[in-house]
């Protein structure tokens, strides 16, 4: 299932409310056809942005939101910037002096594009490269990265979406359980409202009801 939220929607919700709702369809599901956490089906949330391809449509597809994990002001305190897939200073124009000033505080700015951009003009280091081929140049840079074991394994572990990768030896995604042992996350805030039974008034309500 797609969900999309339109500007009014999403003004009232924000773009993490249609994410949210979108993913806990997977409650539902394991409700309706009766199947555990590791079976039950979500719905993936598209805003505006990602439905038009204004912002990568990649990321609501595979991890269920958009790329809202970390605000731009952010890059004051990063001592490098690799920045990838955006013209910042042309298409994110209110943004952009986060950049120039962290330049002006001695960050190192890399820029990685096809075209030399406004952006690649602020960059220390640019990279021009061919149209579609930087999803080869990142795999390259994972292999080496992995190969040499230069990332940090206990932020990887911690910190970094596991259950999206692959596992070598059978195909498969690797599940949270093989990483860090036990079974799936007891659901404690939410719950799906059995049939027949009306959910209480919002004031009263305690967790999350799901109505079938």
């Amino acid at each position: 299932m797609k969900f999309r939220g339109g500007m009014p929607l999403l003004g009232m919700t924000r773009v993490f409310g249609m994410y949210r709702m979108a993913n806990s369809m997977a409650l539902l599901d394991s409700h309706i056809r009766g199947v555990g956490p590791d079976k039950a089906l979500g719905g993936r949330g598209f805003d505006n942005y990602s439905w038009h391809t204004d912002l990568p449509p990649g990321h609501p597809m595979v991890t269920g939101q958009q790329t809202v994990e970390f605000d731009l002001n952010s890059v004051e305190h990063a001592k490098t910037i690799v920045v990838w897939g955006m013209n910042w200073i042309t298409t994110k124009m209110p943004d952009a002096h986060w950049l120039t000033e962290a330049r002006v505080k001695g960050t190192r700015v890399i820029v990685i594009a096809c075209e030399y951009s406004a952006t690649a003009t602020k960059g220390d280091d640019v990279v021009v490269v061919r149209p579609g081929t930087t999803p080869a140049l990142a795999l390259g840079f994972a292999n080496v990265i992995m190969r040499e074991n230069l990332y940090d394994k206990e932020y990887v572990r911690h910190w970094t979406d596991m259950p999206i990768l692959v596992r070598m030896d059978t195909l498969k995604y690797l599940k949270a359980s093989e990483v860090f042992g036990g079974g799936p996350a007891e659901l404690k805030l939410t719950q799906v409202t059995p049939t027949g039974e009306k959910e209480p008034p919002p004031a009263k309500q305690t967790i999350q009801n799901i109505i079938p």
